[in-house]
């Protein structure tokens, strides 16, 4: 049995851990979306069982960090989530990144294994291809003004958001820093190969651009199971549809 002293972690400078109290047996570890930071999925906290904790990392240059420099380089933000993340594996746990987090948290799990640290009872990939799968176009490259017409037409952004001149001032340098992050994945010198010898679940939810054998193509990533997970909503379900997602995720748990 792991200790319960999940109460006793000193508060993580770059994380945001929710849920976190004395009947903590239980983990998850988040990395966010595109253009996402940790404080928008404080919201699960009301719906995590009281065994259940989560400590979601935060990119540079982004919401409690938005004091750093924006960070598109794959070596650099690797070195950095491994150190942000590694302190906070004492309990089981599942590693879950959503759409470009899914790429971090693979990434994260093959250095963790390389370096016979704890792995996750499962890392859960939220709507987000496999790493053999290019992109049909570079986001990044993109005009600020295609970019708000994609926000709009490909992840159901409001368009009163996507045309709100200062919110996109201040949005628009972080989407296009994780867009390139996310865009230039599939064809990085990736610096550990291999599998991962634990199990994936990817979400895919009732509503996506990417097609199924995208997904499937996780199998091909594990020397363990890999298998779909079906949930509604579109992109967004990790908060449109949190309830149903959490549940399903959780249910992912060792018992």
């Amino acid at each position: 049995m792991v200790p319960n002293d999940s109460h006793k972690d000193k508060l993580p400078k770059n994380c945001l851990l929710i849920n976190s109290n004395k009947e903590t047996k239980f983990r998850i570890i988040c990395i966010c979306h595109s253009g996402g930071y940790a404080t928008q999925y404080a919201v699960w906290e009301k719906l995590l069982p009281k065994d259940v904790d989560c400590l979601i990392y935060e990119r540079p240059g982004a919401g409690i960090r938005l004091t750093e420099d924006l960070c598109s380089s794959w070596p650099i933000l690797m070195a950095d989530v491994y150190n942000q993340i590694v302190p906070y594996l004492k309990f089981p746990y599942i590693l879950f990144g959503h759409s470009l987090g899914g790429s971090i948290a693979f990434e994260l799990a093959k250095m963790l294994q390389k370096n016979a640290l704890a792995m996750p009872a499962y890392l859960a990939i939220g709507d987000r291809e496999s790493p053999n799968c290019l992109p049909d176009k570079m986001r990044y490259d993109l005009s600020d003004k295609e970019i708000r017409q994609m926000l709009v037409s490909e992840f159901n952004m409001a368009p009163e958001i996507a045309n709100n001149d200062e919110l996109m001032e201040f949005f628009l340098p972080i989407l296009r820093s994780d867009f390139k992050l996310a865009d230039t994945y599939a064809s990085i010198d990736k610096p550990i190969k291999g599998k991962v010898d634990c199990n994936i679940a990817v979400f895919r939810p009732e509503y996506t651009n990417d097609p199924m054998e995208a997904h499937l193509d996780w199998q091909n990533e594990t020397n363990n199971k890999a298998g779909i997970i079906k949930v509604s909503g579109d992109h967004f379900f990790v908060f449109s549809h949190a309830q149903e997602f959490l549940h399903k995720l959780i249910n992912l748990l060792p018992q």
